[in-house]
């Protein structure tokens, strides 16, 4: 379920500080989903690129916890989100 990883994302978001949770990982300003990059942040701004693209069943849970990991710990701190259909087109 989406919402088992929604936290360490927050945590990464904040603290920059990488992980990973089975096949997903984030490092640097991105979240990866096996190796597919599915989101970027941009901490300056506090801006979140979400890439909406329908993959797999788990990519599709780790997409659910970012976005979860925004609305429930991230918004209320001034971050905004947006979603794109490719992270290499943004």
């Amino acid at each position: 379920m989406a919402s088992y990883h929604h936290k360490p994302f927050a945590d990464f978001a904040i603290t920059g500080k990488g992980s990973r949770h089975g096949a997903l990982s984030m490092r640097g300003n991105s979240v990866f989903s096996y190796d597919m990059e599915i989101a970027y942040l941009n901490r300056h701004t506090r801006h979140i690129l979400l890439c909406d693209t329908k993959v797999s069943r788990t990519t599709t849970m780790h997409q659910g916890a970012v976005s979860l990991g925004f609305k429930l710990h991230l918004a209320s701190l001034g971050w905004t989100m947006g979603t794109v259909h490719s992270l290499t087109d943004a």
